[in-house]
């Protein structure tokens, strides 16, 4: 068990994403249950560039209080999984004495505007207090490297419970009651009803689209600027391919008309897509599951239905839903951009 967890830990370090739940105690029943980790940092929220749902949180306004920091970016599926949960135990347990603060730590450059996270924020029903961190400077104060992370400190500021990743929502409820000294009888928090993710099913790893960090099997290599790609003539088991003239960057694939592709060969019920786009009208893109329209059965809440295509429409710079409750197996996804600027950053897939 200890060296499958060190190797999940060493690809969650790597990409940055969810590996699995990593990361808590048992039985906790009182404080003394729970080690002292550290101390949080100090200052820790006044590095931030400011603040969402709050005026600026000071040091004294955490004091005696215990602290929920949960490091988050609105693109992560992972980290969206989990909201329910926080803004869950937020509302239970504000007058007892909690405090949440959502660490918002971007991953990709769009996140870094505050208009965007303000309005994934309403979107995703995120009413606690959210610190804009565009910089990493507090998520480099906790010597973070995951995405979603929690740090649960005491009333003294001590650190005495961390969670890496989604799920083991009742223990970490636990962890809050008994810091917070709830009564064992009282109520708990309303149960969002959100499953965590099925982390025992094989599927398709997070893939990143731009030349930072991206690797086509089209023959041409993906390096930033201007490029023609021609499809293979098969894809293996986990990977994508281009067709066309498609621009670069180091974070994102940019169309340039309308006669590009994108292939993805996958293993998921549920495909998700960070996307955005230049123009400043609205953007669409084909989706076709294995060469046809996406069936209603698997279409996700980003897709519509227009002249017989299923399409996502790029509105903003968001996580878009593709496919949910898909079928299982492999199968192959194909991205066909209806115009210039279209943009398409990274794929991040579910059970």
């Amino acid at each position: 068990v200890g060296l499958v967890l060190v190797a999940a830990a060493a690809v969650f370090v790597a990409k940055g994403t969810n590996p699995g739940s990593i990361g808590g105690v048992s039985n906790v029943n009182a404080i003394s249950d729970l080690p002292v980790i550290s101390k949080a940092p100090r200052p820790s929220l006044a590095i931030g560039k400011g603040f969402l749902n709050t005026k600026p949180l000071k040091e004294v306004d955490l004091k005696g209080k215990v602290v929920v920091y949960d490091f988050w970016t609105y693109s992560c599926i992972n980290c969206v999984r989990t909201l329910p949960y926080l803004e869950s135990w937020y509302q239970r347990y504000k007058d007892d004495g909690l405090v949440i603060v959502g660490v918002h730590s971007p991953e990709f450059d769009f996140e870094k505007n505050h208009h965007n996270v303000a309005a994934a924020a309403k979107k995703l029903g995120v009413n606690y207090p959210v610190v804009y961190d565009d910089d990493l400077d507090i998520w480099n104060a906790f010597n973070n490297s995951y995405w979603p992370a929690k740090y649960v400190t005491d009333r003294q500021g001590n650190v005495r419970f961390t969670h890496f990743g989604e799920g083991d929502y009742s223990q970490t409820e636990q962890v809050l009651r008994v810091l917070l000294g709830v009564k064992k009888d009282a109520p708990k928090a309303a149960d969002p009803k959100k499953p965590a993710e099925n982390l025992t099913a094989a599927i398709t790893p997070e893939t990143y689209l731009g030349s930072e960090r991206g690797s086509t099997e089209s023959p041409e290599e993906l390096q930033s600027g201007p490029h023609h790609f021609t499809l293979p003539s098969s894809l293996s088991h986990n990977n994508f391919g281009l067709d066309g003239d498609w621009l670069v960057s180091k974070q994102f694939l940019e169309s340039t008309d309308a006669k590009e592709n994108l292939d993805l060969r996958y293993q998921a019920g549920e495909v998700n897509l960070v996307m955005d786009r230049t123009n400043a009208t609205d953007a669409i893109a084909v989706i076709e599951l294995d060469g046809q329209p996406v069936p209603a059965s698997a279409r996700g809440s980003s897709i519509t239905e227009r002249d017989g295509q299923t399409v996502v429409n790029v509105a903003s710079a968001d996580l878009y839903h593709l496919i949910a409750n898909g079928p299982k197996g492999d199968h192959t996804l194909r991205i066909h951009p209806l115009g210039a600027g279209v943009q398409v950053y990274a794929f991040t897939f579910g059970s």
